[in-house]
């Protein structure tokens, strides 16, 4: 049976080789987080305190301030069991998607209540695009292949590795390579030309407008926009 402990936060040893990084930019949403709604996911801990997960989480509570943190400790696995769950803890997360239509409907929920929604860790743009949407599916550019696989395809530009990058009230960017533009089931693939083409767009668009925002609109688009 797990148990939760509360463990001092001067106790506790980052994992030295942990490679999961945290910028200033997250350890502050999740400040935020623990602000709001306090430190409801305990990190896991083994036998010596070393952290297998939550070393984000850790930063973000020496901010908040707070001296010490919920815990679990994991006794029975091995080295090599520890490594591999601090791989899977965070890798395993990202694996999962959203469905664009109901967040956009409990951001909308929440607005009405009055809550601030900087706690959910989206951005302002990625909260004004989700609000704006008003489409059940929506498009998105989706990574089909590693980079090294033949005929790979090309960095999106974007400020932030993972980050959400808004393009419209229809469209989100979420891959770190472009082989397919997929709407829903249906998978466009791009050659390196269609790629520039649309690479010009998205430039052209941003320079006529400062945002990306709007940016799948069918009289802009079908006029050209901007040579």
């Amino acid at each position: 049976m797990l148990r939760i402990e509360y463990v001092g936060l001067n106790a506790l040893k980052e994992y030295d080789k942990n490679s999961r990084t945290h910028g200033e930019g997250q350890v502050e949403q999740l400040v935020k987080s623990m602000r709001e709604f306090g430190f409801v996911n305990p990190v896991l801990v083994d036998e010596d305190n070393v952290v297998i997960a939550g070393h984000g989480r850790i930063k973000a509570a020496h901010l908040v301030p707070l001296t010490e943190v919920p815990a679990i400790r994991l006794k029975n696995l091995s080295d090599a069991q520890k490594r591999a769950l601090r791989i899977a803890d965070n890798k395993i997360a990202l694996n999962s998607g959203w469905d664009f239509e109901k967040l956009s409907d409990e951001l909308s929920d929440l607005v009405l209540e009055d809550f601030a929604l900087d706690v959910t860790g989206f951005s302002d743009q990625e909260i004004d695009t989700l609000l704006k949407s008003e489409l059940s599916v929506l498009p998105a550019w989706v990574d089909q292949s590693s980079p090294t696989n033949s005929g790979g395809g090309r960095e999106l530009p974007r400020e932030q590795e993972g980050e959400l990058i808004p393009l419209g009230p229809s469209v989100a960017l979420t891959s770190n390579t472009i082989k397919k533009l997929q709407f829903g089931s249906y998978g466009i693939p791009l050659t390196d030309e269609e790629y520039e083409f649309m690479e010009q767009k998205v430039k052209g668009y941003l320079d006529d407008n400062g945002t990306l925002a709007g940016f799948v609109s069918r009289n802009w688009f079908d006029n050209g926009g901007s040579k």
